[in-house]
């Protein structure tokens, strides 16, 4: 096993990515030696020591390319510290949108009870400009854009997790 860290993410959009990315960096910064991948390429996490799994919320569920990444893996993410992180709320001031994003996270991971994650984080997340089309163009707004992810509460997060984790410096 190689001393280092797995920040594995899955991301349609791309936003998802960019956040792991950004995860990724402060650890480096802080040291370690991290990979970051997207799920579907990831072929053993059990080859890390510490792992960090990213991925959107989508209609009350975490990513399905998540939970099957979980299930994939769980022999290995049981036997070593996890932080989760997910993307969901895409409205401004809404504390309770960030609370019900954290207990949809919550339930979707519950299929899984041998994973006792270190930490749990919700983030604001992203959403591109959408069209409705015709005829629902007629009825509805176009939807615009919107990129509630606070980069300085991602950061710190993140500069948090060596110590969550419980790894230190290779």
């Amino acid at each position: 096993m190689t001393d280092s860290v797995l920040v594995a993410y899955a991301s349609p959009g791309g936003s998802t990515r960019e956040v792991a990315e950004a995860v990724a960096e402060v650890l480096r910064s802080r040291g370690l030696r991290v990979d970051v991948t997207p799920m579907e390429q990831v072929k053993s996490a059990a080859d890390y020591n510490a792992v960090v799994l990213g991925a959107p919320i989508y209609n009350t569920l975490w990513h399905q390319t998540a939970l099957k990444f979980v299930a994939d893996q769980i022999s290995a993410l049981v036997s070593r510290p996890v932080a989760i992180f997910a993307l969901g709320p895409v409205q401004k001031g809404a504390p309770q949108e960030f609370t019900n994003a954290g207990k949809q996270l919550e339930i979707s991971l519950r299929r899984f009870p041998t994973l006792k994650p270190v930490d749990l984080q919700i983030f604001g997340g992203k959403m591109k400009a959408t069209d409705s089309g015709f005829p629902l163009n007629l009825l509805f707004k176009p939807t615009p854009a919107v990129d509630f992810r606070d980069w300085d509460t991602i950061r710190a997060w993140a500069n948090s997790l060596p110590d969550v984790l419980q790894i230190a410096r290779s």
